[in-house]
């Protein structure tokens, strides 16, 4: 007799919520520029992977990293290898590595002690580098404060962060839930100018 598994009420209501924050990620992410190819996504500190399973289904792939084995172990677990998502045991040194691969990311620096907070401008510059060119970052921090206070961490190690990997701010949000959402394009492609004579077809003579 063939045995099917189940899940458990809360793991099926954990992940409908999941999918219905990637929706809305998605939708936010379009909204302000995600390229309408995307199709590679990166969660920094993707937990126990509800949320890197959802972006792979809906997006195309998803890699979730994070620094805790158990909790990498544990999203192993929960989502076998499927094709559209990866779980990998890393931190911040290990983002160089993925420079230029995603046209999505996510990470939620404002609750679990992913960095510390004079880390967090290394941390933003980081992800911002792993974008394609023409990304979004989508990154959470803590709503502690208001945006009138911006000159006060962790907004202005934020900024500084997003400035030194070029980045763009393009839309935050109103606090939810403790954290503010925060859009950033990465680097646009390098554009090179072309003479112009070979832009327009070629700039007619006066020589007769």
């Amino acid at each position: 007799m063939k045995v099917t598994a189940t899940r458990s009420p809360l793991a099926e209501a954990v992940s409908a919520s999941a999918e219905e924050s990637v929706t809305l990620l998605l939708a936010r992410a379009r909204l302000v520029g995600l390229p309408k190819n995307a199709s590679q996504a990166l969660v920094f500190g993707c937990g126990s992977g509800h949320t890197t399973a959802a972006l792979g289904d809906q997006l195309g792939f998803a890699l979730g990293i994070d620094p805790s084995e158990e909790l990498v172990s544990s999203a192993e677990l929960v989502h076998p290898p499927r094709g559209n998502c990866e779980f990998a045991v890393g931190d911040v040194a290990d983002l160089a590595a993925l420079s230029g691969r995603f046209d999505l990311i996510l990470s939620d620096l404002s609750h679990r002690q992913l960095v510390r907070r004079r880390e967090l401008p290394l941390v933003v510059s980081a992800l911002l580098s792993a974008l394609a060119p023409g990304g979004i970052a989508a990154i959470g921090i803590s709503a502690r404060g208001s945006l009138r206070r911006r000159a006060t961490t962790p907004w202005s190690t934020m900024a500084d962060g997003i400035a030194a990997a070029g980045g763009r701010v393009t839309w935050t949000s109103r606090p939810e839930d403790g954290t503010v959402w925060v859009f950033v394009r990465g680097r646009l492609p390098h554009l090179r100018l072309l003479p112009a004579a070979q832009q327009f077809g070629g700039i007619p003579s006066n020589e007769g």
